[in-house]
C-alpha cells in the first residue's frame, strides 16, 4: 500500500426534507461551503419510503433554469447555483411530490 494522501475536506453537511407540491426541494448552503467557481462536492438522493435511496444525477442541459427549479425536459435532477443572497443553493427538481430527499455536501 502506498503513502497516505493529503487530508480531504473537513466539513460534511447532510440536509433532509420532503419535496414540495411540485416535486422540488431547494436548500441553502452556508457561505463557507464554496462558490460557483469553486463548488463543494454534492450528492443528492431521493426515496419514496425513507429506507431505500436513489442517487439523483446532475443536469447540465441548457434547458434547465436553476433559479426557478424548472427542467423543460421533465428530468429528475440535482442542480447547484448561486442563490439570491450570493450563497450556493442545491435544488432537486422533477421528483415525485412528497418524497424524501437528502443532500450531502462536503467542503
Amino acid at each position: 500500500m502506498g503513502p497516505a494522501g493529503t487530508p480531504g475536506p473537513g466539513t460534511r453537511l447532510v440536509l433532509n426534507g420532503t419535496t414540495d407540491d411540485t416535486g422540488e426541494a431547494v436548500v441553502d448552503l452556508p457561505a463557507e461551503a464554496g462558490t460557483i467557481e469553486s463548488p463543494p462536492a454534492v450528492t443528492c438522493y431521493l426515496s419514496g419510503s425513507g429506507q431505500a435511496w436513489v442517487i439523483v444525477g446532475f443536469d447540465t442541459d441548457s434547458d434547465t433554469d436553476v433559479a426557478s427549479g424548472t427542467d423543460n425536459n421533465f428530468l429528475t435532477a440535482c442542480l447547484i447555483d448561486e442563490g439570491t443572497g450570493g450563497n450556493l443553493i442545491v435544488a432537486v427538481v422533477g421528483a415525485p411530490v412528497g418524497w424524501f430527499f437528502r443532500v450531502v455536501v462536503v467542503y
